[in-house]
C-alpha cells in the first residue's frame, strides 16, 4: 500500500510539473508572437503608393545615410541624380561624392519600377545585369522637396533634399517616419554639404542595360 501511495504521489508530481512546463512554454510562445506582432506593426518598411516621375528626377543632396560600405571613402558633398531614359518606366541614377584627396567618386545605375508599368515607390536598380537591389521611396515631401529612400531589409537608408539643409523640424519628421518603419535612425551619419547648387556628377561608364527580351530581374 505504501509503495502504491508513493507511486501515485510521484505520478501526480510529474503530471503537475509537466503541466507547468506546458504553461511556461505556452506563455513564452505567446510573448514571442506578441513581440512579432508589434515589430510587424511598427517596423515594416512601406514604399509610397504613387511616385511622380517628373518630381522624382533631378539632382538631390544627400543629407544623411546609414553606414554603407559604398560610401565609406566619401567625406562630403554626396549627390544623387535621377534622370528618365527613353524606355518607359526606366531611369538612370548617378551617385557621387567628394573623397579625401579632393577628387570625385561616381557610380552609375540603371533603374526600373518593381511593379510593371506602374510608378510606385518600389524601385530597383543595378550596375551589372541581372544583379539588382531594391530601392524604395519610403516618404516624400508635399512638393518633393525631400525624399526618404532605403531598402525594405533596413540595411540602407538615405535622406535626400533639393537643398543643402532642411529645417530641424522637417528633419525630425523624416527621421520619425524612418524610425516608425523600423530603421535604426540613431546610426544615421550626417553628410557635410559645401556647395550651394548641385553640380552634375562626374561621368562614369554607364551601367549595363538588359536586352529587350531579357527575363525579369531577380528580387
Amino acid at each position: 500500500m505504501k509503495k502504491q501511495r508513493e507511486a501515485k504521489s510521484s505520478m501526480a508530481h510529474w503530471s503537475k510539473k509537466r503541466r507547468q512546463n506546458y504553461v511556461s512554454r505556452g506563455l513564452a510562445v505567446a510573448a514571442m508572437l506578441a513581440m512579432s506582432g508589434v515589430m510587424l506593426a511598427q517596423g515594416s518598411a512601406a514604399a509610397i503608393p504613387q511616385l511622380v516621375p517628373k518630381q522624382f528626377v533631378g539632382s538631390w543632396f544627400e543629407l544623411a545615410h546609414l553606414p554603407d560600405k559604398k560610401e565609406k571613402a566619401c567625406i562630403a558633398d554626396a549627390l544623387t541624380l535621377f534622370t528618365l531614359v527613353d524606355k518607359p518606366f526606366r531611369f538612370a541614377q548617378v551617385d557621387s561624392c567628394r573623397l579625401k584627396d579632393g577628387t570625385t567618386d561616381a557610380r552609375n545605375y540603371t533603374g526600373t519600377t518593381r511593379i510593371k508599368k506602374t510608378w510606385t515607390g518600389q524601385l530597383k536598380v543595378w550596375t551589372v545585369w541581372p544583379l539588382s537591389r531594391k530601392l524604395w521611396v519610403l516618404a516624400a515631401g508635399p512638393d518633393y522637396e525631400w525624399l526618404l529612400v532605403g531598402a525594405p531589409n533596413h540595411k540602407t537608408l538615405a535622406v535626400l533634399s533639393r537643398t543643402t539643409k532642411l529645417d530641424s523640424d522637417v528633419m525630425a519628421q523624416i527621421t520619425t517616419q524612418a524610425a516608425t518603419q523600423g530603421f535604426a535612425v540613431a546610426k544615421l551619419i550626417t553628410v557635410p554639404q559645401t556647395s550651394r547648387t548641385a553640380p552634375a556628377p562626374a561621368p562614369t561608364a554607364p551601367a549595363q542595360t538588359p536586352p529587350a527580351n531579357a527575363p525579369a530581374t531577380p528580387e
